[in-house]
């Protein structure tokens, strides 16, 4: 053991010193963690409502139906964070790269508690008995757990800029998923502001006259007035017709694009309004044309607007990456091969969703809630998850270039099989612990989970392979 080493063990032991009569003095009580746990508390309350339970929060404590659950200030984490840094402080390294530990410990340790504490609360909202288990040992490895490996990953990768490592080679990819995350949570909350202001409810009556004005000019100059899924009728904009997140990605897709700040800015300003009259009058008009067809509970237009045109920006993206980027398929042949392999998959999609919703999900709900029906299922968002996600796999495989029949059909079971395995858990989940998640979030995650999938197992390792020959 050499010196430096021997400095970095006492300079570790009299910071932890100084750190625990630090954390156990009145002052940082009073004026730290009392600030804390009500932060704590309320982020937690936050987490959990998105989740569908109806919790409130006062004094630092989260109140469910099932009972009240304190967040004191030892669950704060702050002696974790002080050991951390106490670890982190006289290490070896330039100061920039401490800081950055620093940061990066901090806003891990954050995370790691919060999703500790919404753990906790929503099993044991649930499971009473459960609380001490999930409190004092599953809840105490996750955070310990956690900001060992943080700190073990940092002292290993200190002499270099710290990243996740699958994105080391890419900072632009760093970046910008941090960026589309902060703009997805600003933009959902100014998205709920504008809905509610003065401004909003001037834009959704222009949406509601003028989807009745095409509707019934449609209906007199096409068909003289004897369609009725073309006669006027009251349009309204409800709650349910604004929940979709396609406006809300507008705004986090433009945040993360990698221009000056100001061309962003300028964009969401003035592309906001647009963009969210025309998607919603686009999607008013298709459902009164076909309302006369389908009736609501199973109109397509009604419950897949959004996640089609999802799939449909990001498809284009995919096309991008393969005919432009790595030019490995011209435009024409991809196009080709994305309509006979969406044939297939929409048959073996719609074949095995069909199945779930007649045998798994009653199987399952019958075995936990004692019901042939699902708990919660809006707009069938929950029913029609594998329909959607199976027929995205295979058409994703489909249209990649460079693999043999047999593989792709391997990889297409592959995909239904590991799809069937995660369905049937969030069913579980869902209905032991009487979830709703939030329906705009549940169905945008729907239809980027194989896109996220298929990035990293077909379009990331070859931009590490182009990148590594540039180098």
């Amino acid at each position: 053991m050499n010196k430096q080493n021997i400095r970095w063990i006492i300079l570790f032991c009299v910071l932890i010193g100084a750190f625990y009569w630090l954390d156990q003095s009145e002052w940082f009580h009073q004026v730290i963690l009392s600030s804390l746990s009500q932060l704590n508390a309320n982020v937690t309350a936050w987490v959990l409502s998105f989740l569908g339970l109806h919790v409130e929060v006062a004094n630092g404590t989260v109140i469910t139906a099932s009972g009240r659950f304190e967040i004191a200030k030892s669950c704060t984490g702050s002696f974790v964070f002080m050991m951390y840094a106490a670890a982190i402080l006289p290490f070896p390294v330039p100061w920039k790269s401490r800081l950055l530990g620093l940061l990066l410990g901090l806003v891990t340790l954050l995370l790691i508690n919060l999703f500790r504490t919404s753990l906790i609360i929503l099993v044991a909202s649930r499971f009473p008995s459960s609380l001490w288990t999930f409190h004092i040992i599953i809840g105490q490895i996750i955070v310990i757990v956690g900001i060992l490996a943080v700190f073990l990953w940092w002292a290993k990768n200190s002499p270099q800029h710290i990243l996740l490592p699958f994105l080391r080679n890419n900072r632009v990819i760093s970046r910008a998923l941090s960026l589309f995350t902060i703009g997805y949570l600003c933009g959902y909350q100014l998205y709920q502001i504008f809905l509610n202001s003065v401004f909003g409810v001037f834009v959704k009556g222009l949406i509601e006259t003028h989807t009745l004005w095409i509707l019934s000019s449609l209906n007199e100059l096409f068909f003289r007035g004897h369609l009725s899924q073309f006669a006027p009728y009251p349009v309204r904009l409800i709650e349910g017709c604004l929940s979709s997140p396609m406006v809300v990605v507008f705004v986090a897709v433009v945040f993360a694009w990698p221009t000056r700040w100001w061309k962003r800015c300028m964009i969401i300003l003035l592309g906001f309004v647009p963009f969210f009259y025309s998607y919603h009058l686009i999607r008013a008009l298709l459902i009164g044309v076909t309302l006369g067809i389908q009736p609501k509970e199973v109109n397509f237009v009604y419950n897949l607007y959004g996640q089609i045109l999802l799939c449909v920006a990001v498809f284009v993206w995919v096309a991008y990456s393969w005919c432009s980027v790595k030019r490995s398929i011209s435009y024409g042949n991809f196009f080709l091969r994305f309509m006979g392999s969406a044939l297939l998959a929409a048959l073996s999609g719609s074949g095995v969703g069909w199945l779930a919703r007649h045998t798994l999900v009653p199987f399952l709900t019958e075995q936990i809630a004692g019901s042939d029906f699902l708990s919660y299922n809006p707009e069938q968002a929950i029913s029609l998850t594998l329909d959607l996600q199976i027929f995205l796999w295979i058409s994703l495989v489909g249209v990649t270039p460079g693999l043999k029949n047999a593989k792709r059909a391997l990889l297409s079971l592959l995909g239904i099989l590991v799809a069937i395995v995660v369905f049937s858990m969030l069913v579980a989940a869902i209905e032991i612990f009487y979830l709703a998640p939030h329906k705009g979030l549940y169905q945008f995650f729907v239809i980027l989970m194989p896109f996220a999938v298929y990035y990293f197992c077909f379009l990331y390792p070859l931009t590490r392979t182009n990148g590594s020959h540039k180098g």
